[in-house]
């Protein structure tokens, strides 16, 4: 029974970290698609270059999505209720989980956007012939894109638990893997050749302090919807 026990908690386990990975996964694309067409629906220059878009894909699709798949077992996976035979795999509102990430995602990166424009006292809606000033706007998205996609993996390690109930040596593969991604972006605008070859520019302490803080808001929001969720499903 112990054994029994104890494999059903392992497949559990497998496939809630599979489902997080491509839940992650997907929510970061979307988030990339999303911030695309609604700059292209408001007639704004492209917030990121292809260039860009690769490098981007390269850090938050490896590393961070490798280890999602490294969270410990669940040892409260008995008491919950048994699996229907044809549930989907993105079920329990994992799909809608998915496109709210992505659209957090997305909208954090045009926001920022804007700003890279707005402190540049420009705006995305003219016509802006300094390449300086889109590249510093393109530079803020690019920055707020990475850093969004990266913390937001913190809140799918646990579809109950919210951020502040987690330990981060939950899974302190995924931590490494996000303070890795942060230092590969540092790279790609700290040094000159990679800079120019990205096409970034560099920011001021400011800006990084807002880059920063622009990058919480979809982790943040996330975890507040799922602390409002539980609390409304224990009342």
């Amino acid at each position: 029974m112990l054994l029994s026990s104890q494999l059903l908690s392992k497949a559990e386990t497998f496939i809630t970290t599979l489902r997080n990975r491509l839940s992650f996964l997907l929510s970061c694309n979307l988030g990339e698609v999303f911030t695309l067409v609604f700059s292209l629906l408001l007639g704004w220059p492209t917030p990121l270059l292809a260039t860009q878009l690769l490098w981007v894909n390269l850090i938050t699709d490896s590393l961070p999505a490798v280890t999602l798949g490294m969270n410990p077992s669940n040892p409260e996976v008995m008491k919950a209720k048994p699996r229907r035979l044809r549930e989907s795999f993105f079920s329990g509102g994992a799909t809608t989980q998915v496109f709210w990430g992505g659209l957090l995602i997305g909208l954090n990166a045009l926001f920022a956007f804007y700003y890279g424009f707005y402190i540049n006292e420009a705006s995305p809606f003219n016509n802006v012939e300094d390449d300086e000033i889109l590249s510093y706007a393109q530079t803020m998205a690019f920055i707020v894109l990475v850093g969004s996609q990266l913390l937001y993996a913190l809140s799918l390690r646990s579809k109950r638990k919210h951020l502040f109930r987690l330990s981060l040596l939950f899974n302190k593969y995924l931590v490494y893997a996000i303070i890795t991604g942060f230092i590969l972006q540092l790279t790609a605008i700290m040094i000159p050749f990679l800079r120019e070859a990205f096409h970034l520019e560099l920011l001021s302490w400011t800006d990084w302090a807002v880059a920063l803080l622009f990058s919480f808001f979809p982790l943040l929001i996330t975890e507040l919807v799922k602390m409002l969720r539980v609390q409304q499903e224990k009342s």
